[in-house]
């Protein structure tokens, strides 16, 4: 079989190729396809009001409705301010690229609004580049406990018969392919950590998992894989626990810098709304006691093990874990069981398009050019 440093290096070249043939050639009209729309229109927002437009208050979109009436949402207050829903962990991620992009524009004949073609491909490739870095270190840690088949394979899948597909694709500037590698990243942080407790590795764990949370708050629960790592019996808690307190620096470190990658939003929040505390989504929220899990997992409009069969695959893994790997089990067990139980709660589950899966996976595997799901 392909050896796993290659098929990363494939699964690069195919997914630049895909977005090439997709997205830089615009679509039958001739004209790009949108990348900020939808969710990231107020991941986005963050950017071109802080660097092109001077103004977080968003005011700014008044002065061309008709423009802005598609770029930027945010909903008013009594205060006459608007306010983002979504927090900025995402625009963190984007920045270098936004940057970079904002460049090219001012020596280009391209628009420095922030919304022109060299702005959207900005996000194509940090989409793109965030997956295959979550890739690389996916497989550095895999590399250490399995073979170079089984990682080779495990990489293949997950490139290709996952909705990641379509969120390479179709919806680059989602929060997916971003957060797949923040979370490889801190797999990959916390095994090192468990291994050599130094200080460096739990900043890093900090940032990574400052930015987990920031990009969508309930991930905070990543931080129980943290805690779980290695506990497999009551031994182990109270070895576990040894730990800690000798590497009690670590664990300040990590809080720290976790909090510290939060001061950004706070600040934010407070000069819009006067509260460094504020709840975006309003009346949006969870039903706890009434979970659809279910629903989530098997339903025909939402279920996930429905549209990405793979993961019955996933699942069954686990209970491998415990027999191979049984010092990962509870771990990964606690992560899963409760972020499915999280995600049942919330008040709306997007309805998955199978149409547009089915087309997106045909294209990956048998190579056409040109399809408009």
């Amino acid at each position: 079989m392909i050896k796993s440093k290659y098929v990363v290096l494939l699964i690069a070249i195919l997914a630049i190729f895909i977005n090439i043939n997709l997205r830089m050639y615009g679509d039958e009209y001739n004209k790009p396809k949108n990348v900020v729309a939808n969710d990231v229109i107020d991941y986005y927002a963050y950017l071109p009001a802080a660097f092109i437009y001077g103004d977080m208050t968003l005011n700014f979109k008044e002065t061309d409705p008709d423009f802005f009436s598609d770029k930027i949402w945010g909903f008013k207050q009594e205060n006459e301010k608007y306010v983002l829903k979504y927090t900025m962990g995402l625009s963190l991620m984007y920045l270098p690229f936004f940057l970079l992009s904002h460049c090219y524009a001012m020596v280009s004949e391209y628009p420095t609004d922030g919304y022109s073609f060299p702005y959207e491909g900005g996000l194509i490739f940090a989409s793109l580049f965030y997956f295959i870095l979550g890739l690389v270190f996916l497989r550095l840690f895999l590399k250490k406990y399995f073979s170079d088949n089984v990682i080779a394979a495990v990489l293949l899948v997950i490139s290709l018969a996952t909705n990641m597909t379509h969120y390479l694709v179709y919806e680059p500037a989602m929060s997916h392919s971003f957060m797949f590698f923040l979370m490889c990243l801190f797999i990959y942080l916390t095994d090192k950590w468990h291994n050599n407790n130094k200080i460096g590795t739990a900043i890093f764990i900090g940032i990574t998992m400052g930015l987990i949370s920031l990009i969508r708050p309930t991930n905070i629960i990543i931080g129980l894989l943290f805690l779980l790592w290695n506990v497999n019996s009551f031994s182990a808690i109270k070895e576990k626990t040894r730990l800690f307190i000798k590497n009690y620096k670590s664990l300040i470190i990590i809080v720290f810098f976790t909090f510290l990658i939060w001061i950004p939003q706070f600040l934010y929040w407070h000069s819009v709304t006067g509260h460094f505390l504020y709840y975006s989504y309003n009346n949006e929220g969870f039903f706890f006691l009434k979970p659809k899990i279910l629903h989530v997992l098997l339903g025909f409009r939402k279920g996930w093990l429905i549209y990405t069969p793979v993961m019955f695959f996933a699942l069954l893994g686990i209970l491998t874990v415990y027999k191979t790997h049984n010092r990962w089990f509870f771990g990964i067990l606690t992560f899963v069981v409760l972020n499915i139980y999280i995600i049942s709660s919330w008040w709306f589950i997007r309805t998955p398009c199978l149409y547009r899966i089915i087309c997106c996976y045909g294209f990956t595997f048998i190579g056409i050019y040109k399809m408009d799901c």
